[in-house]
């Protein structure tokens, strides 16, 4: 399990997650677990960054037909 954090917010800070913890029905801690999770889930426009820089680095490439091996571990 990971280690707890503990750290110290400002007053007005922490007043706001309350008042959003009680509109969505949630403990605190819950709340701000989500509003973390939310702001560090990685945006859309990182992930076609990521998918361009992938498609670049594989431009050109051929692969063979897997469709064979997929046949084959299906009969398995």
């Amino acid at each position: 399990m990971p280690a707890a954090l503990s750290f110290r917010i400002d007053d007005l800070t922490a007043d706001r997650l309350r008042a959003r913890a009680e509109r969505e029905g949630l403990s605190l801690e819950e709340s701000a677990r989500k509003v973390l999770q939310d702001a560090l889930r990685p945006s859309w426009e990182a992930f076609w960054e990521r998918t361009d820089r992938i498609r670049q680095e594989l431009a050109g490439r051929t692969f063979e037909d897997s469709s064979e091996l997929i046949r084959e571990d299906r009969e398995r």
